[in-house]
C-alpha cells in the first residue's frame, strides 16, 4: 500500500497511514479446515489503491517470493483472484478496494457502511469474510456450543463428500450452504449433544425436502 501511495505522488506520512488489512474467510476462519485445504484470504485496500495495482505491484512481489509456487493470477474473472502455494500452503487471495482514505488496524469489515460506493468485484470479495463472520456470530453463547457446531459441520461435510454431494459447481451443497444449515439447527437446539444435533439436522432437512416436492395431480 505504501509503495503504491508513493508511486502516485502522495506524501510519506499519507502512505504510512493508508493502512490495509488481510482477512480470512470460509473453513479456515471458522476453524473447520482440513489438511490440504486452501485458505481463503482477502486484501482490503484504501481507495488510493486500484485493482490494477493489486495485480501488478503485489502480484510481482508474491510471484517472485522464494517460498511461493504454483502462482496463478486471474485478473479478468468475475471475481479477480490470485492463487498460489506459500510454504506449501494453498492460498486464494482476493482484492477489495473500499471507499475510505485509510484502512486502519481496527477497521470493522462487518459494518454495512463498508459496502457503500464499491464495485461489484469488491462486493463479491467482501461477501466471503462478512458472511463467515456472521455465521460465527449466529452460533453465539458458550465455547462448548461453538465446538458442537464445528463438530456437526465436519460430520456433515464428510457425509456430503462421501455421497458426492459436496460441490457448488455441480449444483450440490458447498461449505457455506452446510454452515448456514447447521447454524439453523444449532439455533433451534442450542444446548443439545452433537449426536442429537446431527440427527435433527437430517430430520429437519428431510422434512423440508419432502415438503418442497411437487404434489401429484
Amino acid at each position: 500500500m505504501q509503495e503504491v501511495c508513493i508511486k502516485k505522488g502522495h506524501t510519506v506520512e499519507f502512505a504510512r497511514n493508508a493502512g490495509g488489512r488481510i482477512y480470512t474467510s470460509g473453513s479456515y476462519r471458522l476453524a473447520i479446515h482440513e489438511p490440504g485445504s486452501d485458505i481463503d484470504t482477502i486484501c482490503v485496500a484504501p481507495n488510493v489503491c486500484d485493482r490494477e495495482d493489486f495485480f501488478d505491484t503485489l502480484a510481482d512481489k508474491i510471484k517472485n517470493h522464494p517460498e511461493v509456487t504454483n502462482f496463478v493470477s486471474i485478473s479478468a474473472s468475475f471475481v479477480p483472484i490470485m492463487t498460489f502455494y506459500f510454504s506449501g500452503v494453498d492460498i486464494d487471495l482476493l482484492f477489495a478496494k473500499c471507499n475510505y482514505n485509510q484502512i486502519p488496524p481496527d477497521f470493522d469489515i462487518d459494518q454495512d457502511e463498508v459496502m457503500v460506493g464499491i464495485d461489484t468485484p469488491t462486493e463479491k470479495s467482501l461477501n466471503g469474510p462478512r458472511t463467515t463472520n456472521l455465521i460465527a456470530r449466529l452460533v453465539n453463547g458458550t465455547p462448548e456450543r461453538y465446538q458442537r457446531f464445528l463438530t456437526v459441520v465436519r460430520c456433515v461435510r464428510k457425509w456430503a463428500k462421501a455421497k458426492g454431494l459436496y460441490s457448488n459447481k455441480m449444483g450440490y451443497l458447498g461449505g457455506v450452504n452446510i454452515n448456514i444449515m447447521v447454524v439453523h439447527v444449532v439455533q433451534r437446539l442450542p444446548d443439545v449433544s452433537v449426536s442429537r444435533l446431527l440427527r435433527m439436522f437430517f430430520s429437519i432437512y428431510k422434512i423440508w425436502y419432502v415438503a418442497s416436492e411437487p404434489t401429484s395431480p
